[in-house]
């Protein structure tokens, strides 16, 4: 369900599919910067450049991982999955936007490619959801009285303790369906034509602007 946009009539929140189709489709136009594989029950933080493309590969068998993003600029600007569950859909593909939180509210990530079906399974599973919260060792505490410290809120945290982030800072996520890292640079001829999406600005948060 998708309850504050139509797919089939874009207006405002239209971008140039085009071009992020040749980014997907030129590879040669691209250079490996970056590649890391992720352990199983661990986790990892990238940083990605503005005009990059990261790219997360199935390494070994059916995996899936919790994706959190932050501005590495400024870490207050992050994913905000229930609006972008509200503006692109229950779960995502290729062309849908991964929009960041208030006050910014533009997109982070465009998908330009998804290799995994979109279809359900005979059960109802489809990749790539924002349907759910990560698993964090309180629920565990609350419900059964365990101390488990290898939850996804856990590894996490772990992983952006270098980027100087906490657990305060960890967010609800993205479920994606692989587990290897790869980061790309791209010519600068293929980037022709775009520019960083700008946030949403505003008069005041309170309606009334004093200048």
């Amino acid at each position: 369900m998708r309850l504050y946009r139509d797919p089939e009539s874009p207006g405002r929140l239209d971008f140039d599919r085009d071009l992020y189709r040749r980014i997907a489709q030129d590879l040669r136009a691209r250079r490996l910067v970056h590649e890391h594989i992720v352990p199983i029950r661990s986790g990892y933080a990238w940083p990605v450049k503005a005009g990059s493309v990261a790219r997360i590969v199935t390494i070994e068998g059916p995996q899936v991982c919790d994706l959190n993003i932050w501005n590495l600029n400024n870490p207050r600007e992050r994913f905000w999955a229930a609006r972008t569950r509200q503006l692109q859909g229950a779960h995502v593909t290729t062309f849908d936007r991964l929009w960041s939180c208030l006050p910014y509210l533009r997109p982070m990530v465009t998908i330009t490619n998804d290799t995994l079906p979109t279809q359900p399974t005979a059960s109802g599973g489809r990749c790539h959801d924002l349907l759910g919260s990560r698993c964090d060792p309180y629920l565990y505490k609350l419900l059964d009285d365990r101390d488990y410290n290898v939850t996804c809120h856990n590894n996490l945290s772990r992983a952006i303790a270098q980027f100087h982030l906490t657990e305060l800072d960890v967010h609800d996520v993205l479920n994606i369906h692989p587990l290897g890292v790869e980061v790309y640079e791209l010519d600068a001829t293929l980037l022709k034509g775009w520019k960083a999406p700008e946030p949403v600005r505003i008069k005041s948060v309170y309606g009334t602007d004093k200048g």
